[in-house]
């Protein structure tokens, strides 16, 4: 199971339609509904919003398909001395240099 395919399992376990999790993070319309049907990711941007959105959703599992899905109420809490937290911001940050090194690549690729 991926990234895309955990986040569609978190909103199915949650009982949560696309577009009111797409008003809730302050999506675009239908952002995740192409996502999941094109099997096309979503940005790391929108992943860190959907994380503080939905604070129970555990960014271990969402992102590396770690431990539970769901987060108990001391893990939820404790900001940016959260684990859970840091490491979500971690990941993040790796991945949007992994991209940055991506596009470089390409860029060089097609000199």
């Amino acid at each position: 199971m991926n990234t895309l395919e955990r986040l569609k399992a978190y909103l199915d376990a949650k009982g949560i339609a696309n577009g009111t999790a797409e008003k809730a993070c302050g999506f675009g319309n239908a952002t995740l509904r192409n996502a999941f049907e094109n099997g096309k990711g979503i940005g790391t941007d929108k992943l860190e919003v959907f994380l503080k959105v939905y604070p129970d959703l555990s960014s271990e599992w969402l992102l590396r398909g770690v431990g539970a899905m769901l987060l108990d109420e001391k893990e939820q809490t404790g900001g940016e001395n959260n684990k859970y937290f840091v490491i979500c911001k971690l990941l993040l940050e790796n991945r949007q240099k992994d991209n940055e090194l991506y596009s470089e690549l390409a860029k060089l690729m097609n000199k």
